[in-house]
């Protein structure tokens, strides 16, 4: 991010949307930030982050994969929890 912003990149590529983040809030910085700049974004799931519609399947997508996180990060708990001490 603060390659993006210090200008020494102009395009950003990724495998996919998630490798960049897998926070909405996160993601809508990244947004914000590559308009502001110009950067451009190329995934190879093929969504043009220069577009209206990019941009949302993108957002649909993190919020997505941030519930997945957030879902496996309870089951974690949940499953070391018999096993945690009291303090």
């Amino acid at each position: 991010m603060a390659d993006v912003q210090s200008g020494e990149v102009d395009a950003i590529v990724a495998h996919t949307s998630h490798r960049i983040t897998r926070k909405a809030s996160e993601m809508e910085a990244f947004l914000d930030l590559i308009e502001t700049t110009g950067v451009s974004v190329a995934t190879v799931e093929g969504h043009d982050l220069g577009t209206v519609d990019g941009r949302m399947v993108v957002r649909i997508m993190t919020t997505i994969d941030q519930n997945e996180t957030e879902l496996r990060s309870e089951r974690t708990k949940a499953g070391l929890a018999p096993f945690s001490t009291p303090a």
